[in-house]
């Protein structure tokens, strides 16, 4: 067991029994014994993952030993800290199958990333919106609040319409259906690649695909499929792509939104701070 920061190694746990023990002792919260709970079975995994040792111990270690600003400092530490932020960028961009056409940017998760998105066209800011008076964004009638209201936001904010791609009595998208959808003034498309509520994955390859042949950006919500279940970014009609950490093994409060640089570009800038000075 690795050795923490300011705690005592704990008693290891008893030998594991299965396969599932095996893999439980990964995790502190559901390793026998370990959380004061003699067996927890954990099913709320859609929502929220567990955290396994090594993400724990790694965590720890940069609080212990690298902590210091970004991009703010010459000294060693902040330099470390720099090199390290700089390095998980660019593994999230390989895990994701991003090439050199896309930037990932980190945010606080799946919902400051769709948010980022949905304001950042809708917002004239110090220069013009995309989106304008008679546009049309549409969002499937699958999608979590967080990839709904940014745009309804986003539409009263602009004075586009907003218009829904209905499932049907099954909870399935079709393509006909978008294709009925998709006009001259279709500016964004906003899809899940998993519905959080009932599981169902739409065909968003092809759904993406079709939206953007009409000349319409498109935003994918992957935060249900992020840890499992997702093709290379670049091999996707994908121009924005938001997930969230919690439901892939990291930390709370840290998420990404990956997307083809001409597009983020696009984007005004949602806050203002440093290094945006020129």
């Amino acid at each position: 067991m690795p050795e923490r920061c300011g705690n005592p190694t704990p008693a290891a746990a008893p030998a594991p029994s299965s396969a599932s023990a095996a893999w439980a002792e990964h995790f502190p919260l559901l390793a026998p014994g370990r959380s004061g709970i003699d067996a927890l079975a954990y099913l709320d995994n859609a929502a929220t993952t567990q955290t396994p040792q090594a993400v724990l111990d790694a965590v720890r270690r940069f609080e212990c030993e690298q902590r210091a600003n970004i991009h703010r400092g010459v000294h060693r530490l902040s330099q470390g800290a720099t090199e390290a932020f700089e390095q998980a960028r660019d593994t999230l961009k390989r895990h994701f199958g991003a090439d050199a056409r896309h930037e990932l940017v980190f945010t606080s998760g799946t919902t400051e990333a769709l948010n980022l998105v949905a304001h950042g066209l809708s917002d004239a800011g110090t220069g013009e919106a995309l989106l304008a008076p008679g546009d049309e964004i549409i969002v499937s009638g699958l999608e979590h609040h967080a990839n709904l209201l940014p745009w309804q936001a986003a539409a009263r904010r602009s004075g586009a319409r907003l218009r829904i791609l209905r499932p049907d009595a099954e909870g399935r998208l079709h393509e006909a259906d978008l294709a009925a959808l998709l006009g001259a003034r279709t500016r964004v498309f906003a899809l899940t690649a998993c519905a959080n509520a009932t599981g169902e994955r739409p065909p968003y390859e092809a759904l993406l695909a079709l939206a953007a042949r009409a000349g319409a950006l498109t935003v994918l919500d992957a935060a249900q499929v992020a840890a499992h279940a997702l093709p290379a970014l670049a091999a996707l009609d994908c121009d924005f792509m938001a997930l969230s950490g919690h439901k892939m093994y990291g930390p709370m409060g840290i998420g990404a939104l990956l997307g083809r640089r001409t597009a983020l570009e696009r984007l005004q800038p949602l806050r203002l701070g440093g290094d945006m000075v020129d």
